[in-house]
Order: structure tokens, then C-alpha cells, then sequence
């Protein structure tokens, strides 16, 4: 089933990156391939997930090869899903690190290496598959050391994760101010108070959960009393930070909005931290034995991964602030970049290619190597969300599948680095006062 799903993603990424940029001309060859990267991406954590299943774990465990080396103990399925996340993930990593270093310098598309980003879709998307099912195949004493840099890399995407976060609450934010502005229609000033209710809103009933079946007040739960009470009180005070009169000043941009966000964001990081806490080392954690908790953890990981690569994909190199990384072109070459457009539109009217249609010949849109660097690391963090952060530890009769203190820990870091980068984000203007943060 899995296989099938990554064919099909294989057939529906080359479709969908020659139907948005020559077909129907939605968008830009920039944008219509990080798109179908993006694409590829979803399809792969789709086969991941259903790897990851009940079923999936059954199956593998009565019907998989001799030569597959899953390392796993017979009496226990759930290694046989576990290992498999980590093989197609590793899979992604491989890709995109490849194409990382392949595509390091490159500052425009008259670079030969540009044409292997924008096109080659047939050759690139069978080293994709190839890299996936070829992971099939490393010995499990091997895939068990991936465990490390794959919880490495989770935590710097978790900190990418939040910069797009924070990027998008600033452009949401000012698009509705500016809509209200523009319209004085009071909806666009309702969405706005309304939208950060709801993410407070729902960061303080994630708190009030974590209270009740966290903390039940057992001496030796000061743990997770510290770990929410902390984040609670901390965020009280970054959102009043960010209205405050000496942030405003340095950055009027700043609001409520940005502010519940970064909330949210940091409260579900603690959340999955105490959720994943082992029952032998946290007594506290009494939902320790409900998959439900567990299965919720997974979704919201999987959509909030998803959505920051979708906008990654679609929204770097697109702000005005790209475009610094892009190449100047003299005002004198104006006229014969505006001539070749033309004719290159007259070319996609006769119905040629729209692959020529280039929108980079200036410079590139965005950075080729911090886009595949970012989706590798985006694929560890996925396998991460997928294993539940889970320990492979080798035993007498196969892998060992356990939960982790240090996947609480990690989590936990981060949410705390989420909160010091928010914080650096509000005093930066004013600390470095030299510089232009617009």
C-alpha cells in the first residue's frame, strides 16, 4: 500500500508541477516546483504514516522478506512500524541532503545545476523512490543510529517551525490591519481580536488539561508543575512585553496576534512533553497508557509539519524582504529582460513548454540549498512525530521500542527556545538599534 502511494505521489508531483507551470500558468516555475517538492514531501509521510499503522505493522511483521533486516523482536509489531517511519524518512533525509549540496552557490538559473532543481522531474523523482527503498535495505543496526541526528534535527525544525509561525502571524496581521484600514469594515478588526482569543483560548485550556491529568498533586510531580506553571507565567509576560510601550516603539509591528501564537506553539511543545513522559519515570503522566493521546500528539505534529513546509514552499523567496538574496540586475539589460518574457509568452501561447517560462533569470528566488536543507531537517522532525520520539535500544532478541526521557527533555528545550527566540525577536529593534528590522 505504501509503495503504491509513493508511485502514485511519484506520477502526481510530475503532473502537478508541469500542469501549474505550463498547462494552466498559475504560477511561476519558482513556485510550481518548490510546490511539487512539497508534494512529494506529503506523499512520503502519507506512506510513512500508513506504515506507522496497526495494520501496516501486522502485515510487515507475517509478510516481510527474509533480507529486510528490521531487527525486530517477533513479539512486538510495533517495532516493525517504528523502524519502517525511520527507513522512509531516512529516505527523505538522503534526497534532500543530496540535492542540498548539489545546489549549494547557486545565484541564478543560468547556473547549469538550476535546470536539475527546476526540471529533470523523471530522474529526480526516481532517486526519490530510490532513496526510500533503498533505506529498505541498511542493516537495522545502522537505521538504530539514525535515532540521534534524526532528534537533533527535530529540534532545530521545531525552531524553524516557529520563525514561519511568527512570520505568518506578522503578514496575517497586517493584511487584516490594513483590510480594516482600507474598508473600515469592523469583521476584518473581529477576525483580528477574535482569532487571538481563540489561540490563547486555546493554549490556556491546554494548560488547564495539563493541570488536571498532570499534576495530581503528588510531591513527586514538582516536575511537571514546574514545566507548566513556568510556561504559563512566561507567556503572561512575553505578551505583555510585546504591547509594551518601549517594544512598540522600536517595533509597531508587534501585537497580540504574534504574541498568541508564539502561546499556543510553546504550550502544545510542553503538552507533548508531558504526554510522552515514561510511566516508569513519571508516575504524573495518567494518560501514559491511552494511544489517544498519543494519536492526537501524532496528528497535530503531522498538519503543523505539513503546513510549515506548504508555506516554506510557497512563501519563500515571495516577501519583499527576499529580495535581498537576489541577484541585481542593471536597469540597461530592463529592456531585453522584458523582450525575452515576451517572446517567451508567445511561445507558451503556440503551445510550447512552459518550462521556459523563467522567472529566475535575474537571480533566484530563493535559496536553493536552505530550501532542501530545510526539508531534510523537516523529515527528521516528521519521523520524530511519527515514532512518538521513541528510544530504539538494542535487546537479546531484536530492537527494544520505548519511550524516551531525553524526547522530554528535547521537547521541552525547545519550547523554552521557542520562547527566548520570540523574546530576542521583541527587544532586538531596540537592542540593536543600528539596524533596520522592517
Amino acid at each position: 500500500m505504501a509503495s503504491l502511494i509513493c508511485c502514485a505521489g511519484e506520477m502526481a508531483a510530475c503532473c502537478a508541477c508541469r500542469a501549474l507551470t505550463s498547462c494552466c500558468g498559475l504560477v511561476s516555475r519558482s513556485v510550481g516546483t518548490r510546490v511539487t517538492y512539497a508534494i512529494m514531501f506529503l506523499t512520503a509521510s502519507i506512506a510513512a504514516w500508513i506504515l506507522s499503522s496497526s495494520w501496516a505493522e501486522d502485515k510487515m511483521q507475517s509478510t516481510a522478506p527474509s533480507y529486510l533486516d528490521f531487527g525486530c523482536n517477533d513479539n512486538d509489531p510495533s517495532c516493525y512500524g517504528t523502524v519502517a517511519v525511520y527507513r522512509v524518512c531516512l529516505g527523505l533525509v538522503l534526497f534532500h541532503t543530496f540535492m542540498a549540496l548539489i545546489m549549494y552557490g547557486v545565484s541564478s538559473s543560468s547556473d547549469p545545476r538550476a535546470s536539475i532543481q527546476n526540471s529533470w522531474w523523471p530522474l529526480k523523482l526516481a532517486l526519490w523512490l530510490g532513496s526510500i527503498i533503498g533505506c529498505f535495505f541498511i542493516p537495522g543496526s545502522n537505521i538504530e543510529q539514525f535515532q540521534y541526528p534524526s532528534m537533533a534535527g527535530a529540534i532545530v525544525f521545531i525552531l524553524i517551525q516557529l520563525v514561519l509561525l511568527v512570520d505568518f502571524a506578522h503578514s496575517l496581521n497586517d493584511k487584516l490591519v490594513a483590510k480594516f484600514q482600507d474598508t473600515q469594515a469592523r469583521i476584518w478588526f473581529v477576525l483580528l481580536i477574535g482569532l487571538t482569543f481563540l489561540f490563547n483560548g486555546t493554549a490556556f485550556a491546554l494548560t488547564v488539561i495539563m493541570w488536571t491529568y498532570f499534576l495530581p498533586g503528588d510531591s513527586s510531580c514538582r516536575i511537571n508543575t514546574f514545566f507548566v506553571t513556568f510556561n504559563f507565567l512566561v507567556c503572561i509576560v512575553l505578551t505583555l512585553v510585546s504591547i509594551s510601550g518601549k517594544v512598540q516603539e522600536h517595533n509597531p509591528k508587534s501585537g497580540l496576534l504574534q504574541s498568541s501564537v508564539v502561546t499556543l506553539y510553546s504550550t502544545y511543545l510542553v503538552w507533548s512533553a508531558v504526554s510522552s513522559e515514561p510511566e516508569s519515570d513519571y508516575p504524573c503522566n495518567s494518560l501514559t497508557s491511552t494511544d489517544s493521546t498519543q494519536n492526537v500528539a501524532v496528528v497535530i505534529g503531522f498538519i503543523l509539519t505539513f503546513i510549515s513546509v506548504a508555506y516554506a514552499a510557497v512563501h519563500t523567496g515571495s516577501s519583499s524582504g527576499s529580495s535581498s538574496e537576489m541577484t541585481h540586475v542593471p536597469s540597461s539589460s530592463n529592456s531585453a529582460i522584458i523582450a525575452e518574457q515576451g517572446d517567451k509568452s508567445g511561445r507558451a501561447a503556440q503551445g510550447d513548454d512552459g518550462a521556459d517560462d523563467d522567472d529566475e533569470s535575474g537571480g533566484v528566488n530563493y535559496s536553493y540549498f536552505a530550501f532542501h536543507l530545510c526539508f531534510a531537517l523537516a523529515a527528521m522532525y516528521m519521523a520524530e512525530v511519527l515514532t512518538g520520539w521513541n528510544d530504539i535500544s538494542s535487546g537479546n532478541n531484536g530492537f527494544v521500542i520505548s519511550q524516551s526521557t531525553a524526547a522530554v527533555w528535547a521537547k521541552m528545550g525547545s519550547s523554552w527556545g521557542v520562547l527566548v527566540l520570540y523574546f530576542w525577536t521583541l527587544i532586538a529593534p531596540m537592542v540593536l538599534s543600528n539596524r533596520d528590522f522592517s
